[in-house]
């Protein structure tokens, strides 16, 4: 057996453990590099988000971003327990998912998007669901308020 094909049968494994049996992952886990542990945050994130602080330490910054993607679109009220591993990027883009996929939790986690973010959200908002923007006016600086309203 190759290191791909050695690769691609734990990638299997942990994705099919991630999404039907979440708490047999450690016994597998030194086996899982990177590539592999970010599979099973984005998978985690989706169906079984409280297994996420089980496997914290396994994710790095790649992995963080997709869980916070996935977070946003299926399970956004999860995403405060992990906001300590999402940047100022990441943020942008789950504000964005957010004000497409669950624009009545843009409000709650307003503190956490910067000006910049504010204009992505508020494109995606325009697009998808125009009446958040109004909801919204107290957290957008004005000006980008005034664009989009």
């Amino acid at each position: 057996m190759n290191e791909n094909e050695r690769t691609d049968n734990w990638l299997f494994l942990a994705q099919e453990l991630a999404q039907h049996d979440p708490a047999q992952l450690e016994k597998y886990a030194k086996n899982f590099d990177n590539e592999v542990w970010q599979s099973v945050g984005r998978i985690l994130a989706r169906y079984s988000p409280e297994y996420l602080e089980n496997y914290a330490d396994y994710f790095n910054e790649d992995a963080w971003h997709w869980i916070a993607v996935n977070l946003a679109k299926y399970n956004p009220e999860q995403i405060e327990k992990y906001a300590k591993n999402f940047d100022n990027e990441v943020w942008q883009r789950v504000g964005r998912i957010l004000a497409r996929h669950n624009p009545s939790f843009l409000e709650k986690y307003a503190k956490h998007f910067l000006q910049d973010s504010w204009y992505h959200i508020g494109g995606v908002l325009l697009y998808y669901n125009p009446e958040y923007i109004e909801k919204l006016k107290q957290h957008m600086p004005a000006e980008i308020y005034n664009k989009y309203k």
